[in-house]
């Protein structure tokens, strides 16, 4: 028997490929981790997220949120169980911290849905 996957079931993700549920949720705590930023008073901008702007590329990577206030900057990566540990975000997390470690005044953060 073969089945078929509609896309609205699957979504190519920078690590992979996440089912409807994980992408779901993927987007999701990016909103949270998003607002929680904004409540504190950062200008944020989120990747695929409405009310947000894209964050710009940092090195050669877009990370999914990017949090500035006064002189700090933050980016955030959010990872669902397939992608953590994938070769894309292993490739993230040595860009975006070598990033960070540029200015005392940048971090790199990261997120994994379980």
């Amino acid at each position: 028997m073969v089945s078929s996957v509609s896309s609205r079931d699957m979504e190519i993700s920078k690590g992979g490929i996440r089912d409807y549920r994980e992408s779901k949720k993927h987007r999701t705590l990016i909103r949270r981790v998003a607002m929680a930023y904004d409540r504190d008073g950062y200008e944020v901008k989120a990747d695929h997220i409405n009310g947000f702007e894209t964050p710009e590329k940092c090195v050669m990577m877009r990370p999914d949120i990017k949090a500035v206030k006064d002189s700090e900057e933050i980016i955030v990566e959010v990872e669902s169980e397939n992608s953590a540990g994938s070769r894309r975000d292993r490739m993230q997390r040595r860009e975006f911290s070598e990033w960070a470690k540029k200015s005392d005044e940048r971090d790199f953060r990261r997120e994994t849905i379980i």
